[in-house]
């Protein structure tokens, strides 16, 4: 189910040579592959869709109604040069989605929320525009580091990757979630914390 990514300038880390790092980098869109698969859903959105890694792998994968949205132009760009042109792709924030509330049978928040000043008010935002279901994962802690530290990467930060504001182990993560959806499943592909979720009902939601 992983397959091979196209001759398209994604970010280093899914393009790499790296044996370790791309067994890793299939064991994630496999985790991913059978949530979705399990979810039974039509339409999904990937809020923080970056350049397309995982519509890419979706559109490949199963037959849904695919959308993206993405902050910054460059990777919005790659994702435009990568996916079929069904994929709706837009610019905007995650924490101000541009959608209805419950737009999205399935809401994907998959390597974005350790990149948000508030990542409670995205997750607020993605559990907002979800029917049924959500899939979020983070970098686990402090294996995240270490394992970047042994392949010699981000030594002057010791190993954290540049841009990411928020750390979580997996308890601490779904601690987190926990706040304002109900987490489902926990899944553990290194070095990664996936979380497979339902949203609230707006009454239920804490104030």
């Amino acid at each position: 189910m992983s397959g091979e990514l196209p001759d398209i300038q994604f970010q280093t880390k899914w393009l790499s040579r790296n044996p370790l790092v791309r067994r890793a980098n299939a064991g994630f869109r496999d985790t991913l592959l059978q949530l979705v698969h399990a979810c039974g859903a039509r339409s999904i959105l990937d809020a923080g869709c970056g350049e397309g890694i995982n519509l890419l792998t979706l559109s490949r994968g199963g037959d849904w109604q695919l959308a993206g949205i993405e902050l910054t132009r460059e990777s919005l760009d790659v994702a435009r040069g990568a996916l079929p042109d069904a994929v709706d792709l837009r610019q905007g924030d995650v924490t101000r989605l541009p959608y209805d509330d419950g737009s999205f049978d399935l809401v994907l928040g998959t390597e974005v929320l350790e990149h948000v000043v508030d990542p409670g008010l995205a997750l607020r935002e993605m559990a907002r525009v979800s029917r049924q279901r959500l899939i979020l994962s983070v970098p686990r802690e402090p294996l995240w580091r270490v394992l970047n530290v042994m392949r010699g990467k981000y030594l002057r930060h010791l190993g954290n990757t540049d841009g990411h504001l928020n750390h979580w182990s997996g308890r601490a993560f779904r601690r987190f979630c926990e706040q304002e959806v109900d987490v489902l499943q926990r899944r553990n592909p290194v070095p990664w914390t996936f979380l497979l979720c339902a949203p609230r009902p707006p009454e239920a939601a804490p104030r």
